[in-house]
């Protein structure tokens, strides 16, 4: 089955690749992921509202939080598998720096203070165009896009400059 997919660059200038799925997607249990919930602008580009990583089917079985997304004009879910914490914190935090427009999850997600201190100092300090390249391709379902991904050593300087930013 052929599977929508769009990247998205964050502050870092990885490279990151999203599935796309409708607001009653389904997510495997015991999986994790990284996730944006977006809408689509008039020039047919996705724009991120909320960004976040963890357990998504928890999040998405929580109707509070998907009011509050609704609120906001998401209509969509873009995810991918990602099994590693780190990784998974460090994208999220690449992506929030990169789209200022959009919110940190609050809870056991992204809602630390450091991540939204992060995310406060990524919005005064400016932020980069991101890549938005959607297209039509087959992937499995569970491939967690290693090739697409940046290493963990990219990611750590990522957070070392995220760091230095807030410290002025």
């Amino acid at each position: 089955m052929d599977q929508h997919a769009c990247s998205f660059r964050g502050a870092s200038g990885a490279d990151y690749s999203y599935y796309v799925f409708s607001l009653n997607f389904k997510p495997d249990n015991n999986r994790f992921y990284n996730y944006l919930f977006a809408s689509l602008s008039a020039e047919g580009n996705w724009i991120p509202s909320f960004i976040g990583q963890g357990d998504l089917k928890q999040y998405l079985s929580d109707r509070v939080r998907l009011r509050d997304v609704a609120l906001t004009g998401a209509t969509h879910v873009l995810a991918h598998v990602s099994p590693y914490e780190q990784q998974r914190r460090m994208e999220a935090l690449d992506m929030l720096a990169s789209h200022p427009q959009a919110h940190a999850f609050s809870g056991c997600n992204v809602g630390s203070l450091a991540s939204a201190a992060l995310l406060s100092a990524a919005k005064t300090g400016g932020s980069t165009s991101p890549v938005n390249k959607s297209s039509k391709r087959s992937f499995p379902k569970d491939q967690a896009f290693k090739n697409h991904s940046p290493s963990l050593q990219s990611l750590d300087s990522v957070w070392t400059r995220l760091r230095a930013k807030i410290r002025g």
